[in-house]
């Protein structure tokens, strides 16, 4: 009885702990309607944990990283195409194409439900407020990071499981060195407090500033 008491007095005080940790992201944050466009759940994961309204059609949508490239190189045109479900059984996701373009659609109960919610969110669009925040998954090769590197993309940040100092809109995250690629940023990382691998990555500076280091 004493170790069940003892567990629910430490998660309500790491959770305290973490509602206050969020608490004081949100009060920093000076942009307060950023546009954030990501390749995974990402970015609807930030948009949560910063309290603000989804302000992107990329939430909870997932792109494979060289179909992300063009996504960003062309958004303008591929915003404007009507989204078609692709019939795709026994996959994890529904899954809808824009043109050439395949796009994954997680935590939604239809097809129908995650096109409603794309046209709904890419009509709050701010093309002069976009912050792009990819994540070295899902065939993330050199060449994709050279292509990253060259977008005509004002504020963009690239997250990497090695240093990559070569590339200027990359930055390292600690945590995935022996993998072949990024794990899942989203996920909390082992330890007493409650933090996500994402955390370590300050975006709240991110999008004040722009800066990524």
């Amino acid at each position: 009885m004493i170790s069940t008491f003892l567990i629910k007095l430490k998660n309500k005080i790491v959770n305290l702990e973490y509602d206050a940790y969020l608490l004081r992201k949100r009060k920093r944050l000076k942009n307060k309607c950023p546009t954030i466009i990501s390749n995974n759940c990402v970015g609807g994961v930030i948009y949560h944990d910063l309290g603000l309204k989804f302000t992107s059609p990329t939430v909870n949508v997932g792109f494979k990283a060289d179909d992300f490239i063009s996504f960003l190189e062309n958004i303008e045109y591929y915003l404007s195409l009507d989204l078609i479900k692709v019939e795709k059984p026994g996959h994890k996701y529904f899954v809808g194409s824009l043109g050439d373009m395949i796009v994954d659609f997680g935590h939604y109960k239809s097809f129908e439900e995650a096109k409603t919610k794309w046209i709904e969110r890419k009509k709050r669009l701010d093309y002069d407020n976009i912050y792009v925040v990819m994540t070295e998954r899902d065939g993330c090769s050199r060449e994709t990071i050279n292509r990253f590197e060259n977008l005509k993309l004002k504020h963009k940040v690239l997250i990497t499981h090695i240093p990559l100092p070569q590339f200027k809109s990359t930055y390292y995250m600690p945590g995935f060195e022996s993998e072949s690629e990024l794990g899942v940023v989203t996920d909390f990382k082992p330890g007493f407090w409650r933090r996500r691998y994402i955390d370590s990555f300050d975006y709240v500076r991110f999008f004040n500033t722009g800066s990524i280091n």
